[in-house]
């Protein structure tokens, strides 16, 4: 199967066939991920991380401390 590489407003892309799409299982709107493999491009169906995954991946060193401003800040009205 081919496909061209052409150009999309600002961007590069390429259509994928029909049949692609059929057989992989993938739908407009999908997302997907894209990996370099050598001299190769691989796309596969990006995994959604559930709630419970991305809370465990929550440690003091990657969480932001919280502002509390005592006044309105630039044009807020209190």
């Amino acid at each position: 199967m081919n496909a061209m590489i052409s150009r999309c407003g600002n961007s590069i892309g390429f259509r994928i066939p029909r049949s692609a799409l059929n057989q992989s299982g993938l739908h407009e709107g999908d997302m997907v991920s894209v990996t370099l493999v050598d001299d190769s491009v691989v796309l596969r169906r990006a995994q959604r991380k559930d709630l419970p995954t991305l809370l465990n991946a929550i440690t003091p060193e990657n969480v932001h401390g919280e502002t509390i401003a005592d006044a309105p800040v630039g044009a807020e009205v209190w």
